[in-house]
């Protein structure tokens, strides 16, 4: 395995777009990516979170990307979508130089991280010349899926919708519903995993659940694992038994998803 950090890929912002790329052994690729989005509410967190889960995956043969993109409130929504967007612009460009195939990528984020890869997942964009895909598959650890405030949201959560939008819902509406990858749910995603607590008193887990249906209504393949007395923000790591049930998941996921056969000497090393 070949890690190469602090890499930008947006130059326009190079101090807050930096990746790190994890590179498997040449043999022991199976032409597959993922790219981890981690969380914070938008305003904090960092690419480092899901540096395990990234060497994990790594081991098993995923060329893993874990990013890095601009926090609110110095810059407002739609950038940091935008600076994900730029991350898979980035994977489809250096498909050559890194030998493995872009329609075989997979975005895994958690809570506001999970939030901008269900974006991904619902939202395409046009460009001058070229259009950028939406990824093969995405997997959202306790997703925000809708940003309509709820009745039982956390105190914190209207602060941070104020500071990622720059304006409270009722001053911009149709930017909530805009930002929001519930509303926009056509029926032309890609295969979604959902993972919650149910114990989550940040994010609850009827977001998960929510547009799970949603998906499934449009005739899009979903699935949707709730962990009970599991809280908010546990996908960050490899060692506890929600994390491990989660990996295990994962995996049978992006196997079904993009046919990937596990090497099972490398793959039980990791159990």
């Amino acid at each position: 395995m070949k890690i190469m950090t602090d890499i930008i890929y947006n130059c326009e912002y190079e101090d807050e777009c930096r990746l790190d790329i994890y590179v498997p052994d040449e043999l022991e690729s199976n032409k597959a990516c993922i790219l981890f989005i981690h969380g914070g509410g938008w305003r904090g967190g960092q690419r480092k979170s899901f540096e395990e889960n990234a060497i994990y995956f790594c081991k098993l043969g995923f060329t893993c990307f874990n990013c890095d993109y601009r926090l609110a409130p110095k810059y407002r929504y739609p950038a940091q979508i935008d600076d994900v967007r730029k991350v898979i612009e980035y994977i489809k460009d250096n498909q050559n130089k890194l030998t493995y195939d872009p329609n075989k990528t997979a975005v895994i984020g958690s809570s506001a991280g999970g939030h901008l890869a269900a974006m991904l997942g619902t939202t395409t964009i046009d460009d001058i010349n070229t259009k950028i895909k939406i990824p093969g598959a995405v997997i959202c650890y306790c997703p925000i899926t809708t940003l309509k405030l709820w009745d039982d949201c956390d105190e914190r959560i209207p602060g941070m919708l104020n500071d990622f939008i720059g304006a409270s819902y009722s001053e911009l509406p149709s930017l909530y519903n805009e930002a929001s990858p519930f509303e926009n749910v056509t029926g032309n995603e890609p295969p979604f995993l959902f993972l919650h607590g149910k114990a989550d008193d940040v994010i609850p887990f009827w977001h998960s659940e929510k547009m799970h249906d949603e998906l499934i209504k449009k005739g899009v393949l979903s699935r949707l694992i709730l962990l009970e007395g599991v809280g908010h923000g546990f996908g960050y790591g490899i060692k506890s038994q929600a994390q491990v049930r989660s990996l295990l998941e994962i995996e049978e996921f992006l196997n079904e998803t993009f046919d990937i056969k596990y090497k099972e000497a490398k793959h039980d090393e990791h159990k």
